[in-house]
């Protein structure tokens, strides 16, 4: 029984570090992968763990000053004579000015704030999944092309050295395919890199196993959407500017209701005995501070900066994500409208695949099939890189309108 205990101690141990770590079991489609990626990366995460008790900033700003006693007792002797004479005040502070007003509206920016900040970590965290997601797919193309080249050259490199006698033309040859098939492992070592890169990427962010992603990666993208005229910029960066805004001004309005004084109010009573009497009374008390120093000129004018520093920033903000959405629709404009009429990759795979025996029969010049095989790992490497940028611009154009995360592959 004790061996039993230990030996599933090191499983019960691994099951409780696993317990906290994202699990996505299977993906149907590529959008599943991509809405395990927006519910479990780490700064998705993080960025709710900010807005996980937003309701307590209200809390905070809905509280009102507690009450405040204040008692006094004084004795004293007089001829043998004792006199005691006591008072007790229970005073309640009533804000002027708004203060409470004020504080809620700030609570309410600081509550806007949150959440747009929540909102660009999701679309950050979109936009680099659903370049990861296509990258992933074009490091599969590519790593085909390269392979392919990489045993062609094996199978013409294995004839070359089968034969008996080389004439200086073949030996020629020989070292040109050495040559290649040297050049094309390292370039399948870059992109292995790149690949297991990403493998990390999707294992943090989904915690399934990299052939489960494998198998669900989106295909190659044929239909573009069109885009007009900028629509209004209501992603999470103009909504962070406008938060920044509200809190501003709610800071402003806070400062100059501070220089209105509380006024505290309540009852008041109060008991003298001594000299054989005793006197009894009731009354109010009212305490107020007079504003005769200072009316909280300082931080008002501080205030005044920090709005008017946001509403600068807001405008600035507007002109910058204007040229960005501009900037962006024409980079995609331009992307698109290259990538149509291409051939795609299967179709020149077909067409590469005829050559292949006539290369491996040693029927094509070696400067030849190196170049065909070079041609083609070049077309794949400038087709996907063109459809990534085409991608990256959509995206951005879809964080820019506030849109990224309702949008699907």
């Amino acid at each position: 029984m004790k061996n039993l205990f230990v030996g599933l101690l090191p499983l019960f141990i691994f099951q409780v570090v696993r317990a906290d770590e994202p699990s996505c079991p299977s993906f149907a489609s590529p959008q599943d992968v991509l809405a395990c990626v927006q519910k479990n990366h780490p700064d998705v995460l993080r960025a709710e763990a900010e807005a996980a008790n937003l309701d307590a900033l209200d809390a905070f700003a809905r509280q009102r000053p507690n009450p405040a006693l204040d008692a006094e007792a004084v004795s004293n002797s007089e001829e043998d004579e004792a006199a005691l004479s006591a008072e007790a005040s229970y005073l309640h502070t009533f804000e002027m000015g708004g203060k409470r007003r004020h504080r809620l509206d700030r609570a309410r920016a600081q509550k806007e704030a949150v959440l747009a900040r929540v909102q660009k970590t999701r679309e950050e965290v979109t936009l680099s999944a659903v370049l990861n997601l296509y990258r992933l797919r074009h490091l599969q193309d590519e790593l085909h092309a390269v392979e392919e080249a990489q045993n062609t050259f094996g199978t013409i490199i294995g004839q070359y050295k089968n034969r008996r006698q080389l004439s200086p033309e073949q030996q020629v040859s020989l070292n040109v395919f050495l040559l290649a098939q040297s050049d094309y492992t390292l370039r399948k070592s870059r992109l292995l890199q790149e690949q297991r890169a990403l493998k990390r990427y999707f294992d943090l962010a989904t915690g399934a196993d990299f052939p489960t992603i494998l198998k669900a990666l989106p295909e190659p993208k044929t239909a573009w959407p069109g885009l007009t005229a900028a629509p209004p910029i209501a992603g999470a960066l103009r909504k962070e500017a406008q938060a920044d805004l509200a809190i501003a001004q709610a800071e402003l309005a806070l400062a100059d209701s501070d220089a209105r004084p509380d006024l505290k109010l309540g009852p008041k009573v109060g008991m003298e005995s001594g000299r054989g009497r005793k006197n009894r009374s009731l009354g109010g008390a009212l305490s107020l501070d007079l504003p005769l120093y200072q009316q909280n000129q300082g931080a008002r004018a501080l205030a005044r900066t920090e709005a008017r520093r946001a509403e600068v920033n807001l405008a600035q903000r507007d002109r910058e994500l204007s040229t960005q959405w501009q900037t962006w629709f024409e980079v995609y404009q331009d992307a698109v409208a290259s990538l149509r009429g291409m051939p795609s990759l299967e179709q020149m795979e077909k067409k590469h695949q005829g050559m292949e025996s006539l290369f491996e029969r040693g029927l094509v010049q070696s400067a030849l099939v190196i170049e065909a095989h070079r041609q083609m790992t070049d077309f794949a490497e400038s087709l996907n890189a063109q459809e990534l940028r085409a991608l990256e611009a959509l995206w951005s154009i879809y964080v820019l309108e506030g849109s990224a995360l309702q949008e699907g592959l």
